[in-house]
């Protein structure tokens, strides 16, 4: 038996259910007033069975009425295995029609049958009720599993459950004890001294005493002060086995059935789900696209809206596609197992499986590639799901867990998958950051010289565009390093052209002024010669000049610009403008200084330049960004672009 084992005892209400684990464990699951007076099963109730080998599962024994719909698939949703119980007098019945379907849809792996009351029926009634279960369970994961009768009056057929149950369990997949800890909390108790215990099936995962755990979907934070299993004090539980966890500081308020129990931060709570459902085939009817459900998974029981993806409908009997709206938010995983019921029906319609914890909601003109994105995940096709996940749109890196996380797989199969990726240059890594696809990377980067050619067109006299406003339209929350890296490829292809302070242009921009902007330009020339080294501003130039009533600010301001971006004018980050011939001039007294002293500082300005810091901090951070000075604390070095004065000329284009 490979691991802690679960199995749900289902079927109809009154065919022996709570009466077959008392047989098999000594223990009434009955423990409600209200059950002991009804004589039926309300809550699910929970018993460890121990098997002939010493080992023991833990049987599930469920409601099988059904006015108690929601606490049966409570008590299904976290089951191995199957002991489908049918009464031998009755025969198959509405309930072990439903508990069958529900265990299917909730994926128990294997399981047995138990024909029920024996003892009330002759040998050929019994014999035609085993006929008509192996008819009913074939195709189903029941089928060809052994049908056993009993009664539990003289427990005639104890043994060969026991036996059968134990055989049945060797067939289960265990749980995986690498993944994160995760428990649906499907029962609650506060006790004097202790506090609040939340119990459940540890679906995932490894829990050790003093343990962070997040509550979900609320996100409080706690830790496990202990852990019992089956009542016994215990320092960690392991996946499969049902514990009692008591939460530090944490009221009954704060966890309730149908909330989880992670590891912090290894689960995303959301509205939006995209999921595979399949209708019944004796379903009331169609669903229909928009369709108000009812959701069941885990402990939980949500109100959402179906919508349909790759069909108009989906009829009974088929499967599709669909996006669930939920009312109230979950924290479910890809892989997890829901069924679902008309709002005004205690009846299963159908059920399926999570692919996709979704990060928008499903619109039609985005369908092609959601669902391209979808069926590898429906088809468990590792190779092409991870694939697909980096041509998505991603904007930041990601590394073998985000991934195993969002899609459902194995991490380690995972990283094994992008290492390939690597390999066939499908996939890069970005340092310290995790990985990226190549296609989304080109289809985002080849996408920004059309972001600056538009514009251009619309903005003819700019002479560049910041990088800022690029990725703002681009993607605004791509990420810095991804986002450099495009701009330093499109920088050496020569599809672009990056200047001082990330601006942007095209190679082949040309910017051409009307003859009466070339007026105001040769004014704008004119003055800016006139102040020699002190860095002017648009507005003291339309203040001072005599011809300002003729002069539009606005204009003047995108003159100034198209200056800056032909090499005319040089612009500083305050937003002020000086002559090339002028900067020369003040790279040559500030190479002078610092070759004379050693290095420069504030205090040197004003011998420098002739002015002081408000107009000449700028200079100075300017010199820094073209990398003619650099910076170390209060003090300035020559930089590596401190070139010799006869090619400092040359390099902006004056002779």
């Amino acid at each position: 038996m490979k691991g802690h084992i679960t199995a749900g005892v289902a079927g109809h209400v009154d065919h022996g259910k709570t009466s077959l684990v008392r047989c098999l464990t000594g223990i009434d699951t009955d423990r409600l007033k209200e059950e002991k007076r009804r004589g039926l099963t309300i809550e699910p109730g929970i018993a460890p069975c121990p098997l002939p080998s010493g080992a023991a599962v833990s049987l599930v024994d469920v409601p099988g009425h059904g006015d108690f719909l929601k606490n049966t698939i409570r008590g299904l949703c976290s089951v191995d295995m199957a002991v489908l119980v049918v009464a031998a007098d009755d025969g198959v019945m509405p309930q072990t029609l439903d508990h069958l379907e529900i265990l299917k849809f909730m994926g128990a792996q294997s399981g047995i049958v138990v024909l029920s009351k024996a003892d009330l029926v002759d040998d050929e009634t019994l014999e035609m009720a085993e006929l008509e279960v192996r008819e009913l369970l074939e195709g189903t994961f029941l089928h060809g599993k052994p049908v056993i009768g009993f009664s539990a009056l003289d427990q005639r057929g104890l043994h060969e459950i026991l036996s059968a149950i134990e055989t049945s369990a060797g067939d289960v997949c265990g749980r995986n004890a690498d993944m994160p800890f995760r428990l649906w909390i499907d029962q609650v108790r506060s006790f004097a001294g202790f506090g609040t215990v939340a119990s459940g099936t540890i679906v995932s995962g490894v829990l050790s005493r003093e343990d962070a755990i997040e509550i979900l979907p609320s996100k409080k934070q706690t830790k496990a002060r202990f852990i019992e299993v089956h009542h016994k004090r215990v320092d960690r539980a392991l996946p499969g086995q049902r514990a009692g966890i008591n939460l530090h500081r944490i009221s009954m308020e704060e966890a309730a059935v149908g909330m989880v129990l992670a590891s912090p931060a290894s689960l995303d709570v959301r509205y939006v789900f995209n999921a595979e459902l399949s209708v019944l085939s004796n379903a009331p009817a169609a669903v229909q696209d928009r369709r108000r459900i009812k959701l069941y998974t885990g402990t939980c029981a949500v109100t959402a809206h179906v919508v349909l993806m790759d069909k108009r409908q989906i009829r009974p009997g088929e499967t599709g596609l669909v996006q669930f709206r939920l009312l109230d938010p979950l924290a479910l995983r890809p892989g997890d197992r829901f069924v679902i019921s008309p709002m005004s029906l205690r009846r299963v319609m159908g059920g399926g499986v999570i692919l996709e914890a979704a990060r928008e909601k499903y619109r039609l003109v985005k369908s092609k590639p959601i669902v391209r994105y979808l069926e590898p995940l429906r088809a468990k096709d590792l190779e092409k799901a991870v694939g697909n996940y980096f041509q998505r749109e991603l904007v930041s890196p990601v590394n073998a867990g985000d991934v195993a996380r969002e899609t459902g797989f194995d991490a380690d199969r995972v990283h094994a998958r992008i290492q390939s990726g690597v390999s066939r240059k499908e996939i890069f890594p970005v340092h310290g950051k995790g990985y990226f696809g190549r296609i989304r990377f080109d289809a985002l980067k080849d996408r920004i010289p059309g972001i600056l050619k538009e514009f251009f067109r619309r903005n003819p006299l700019a002479p560049s565009m910041k990088a800022n406003e690029i990725r703002k339209q681009l993607a605004p929350l791509l990420d810095d390093k991804l986002f450099q890296m495009m701009l330093e490829e499109l920088g050496r292809t020569g599809a672009i052209i990056t200047g001082p302070g990330s601006d942007c242009r095209l190679p082949d921009l040309r910017i051409r002024l009307l003859p009466e902007q070339e007026k105001v330009a040769a004014i704008l020339l004119r003055y800016a010669k006139e102040s020699n080294l002190v860095p002017f501003s648009p507005g003291k130039f339309c203040r001072l000049n005599p011809m300002r009533r003729t002069f539009n600010a606005g204009e003047v301001q995108r003159i100034l610009e198209c200056l800056s971006g032909d090499g005319r004018l040089v612009r500083l980050n305050d937003g002020r403008y000086i002559t090339p011939q002028a900067l020369e001039e003040i790279k040559r007294a500030v190479r002078d200084k610092i070759l004379e002293k050693g290095s420069l500082t504030l205090d040197d300005m004003k011998d420098v330049l002739g002015y002081g810091r408000t107009r000449g901090i700028p200079v100075f951070e300017y010199l820094d960004e073209i990398g003619f000075t650099v910076r170390t604390d209060d003090r300035r070095v020559l930089g590596p672009n401190a070139n010799p004065p006869d090619t400092e000329l040359a390099h902006h284009g004056e002779s």
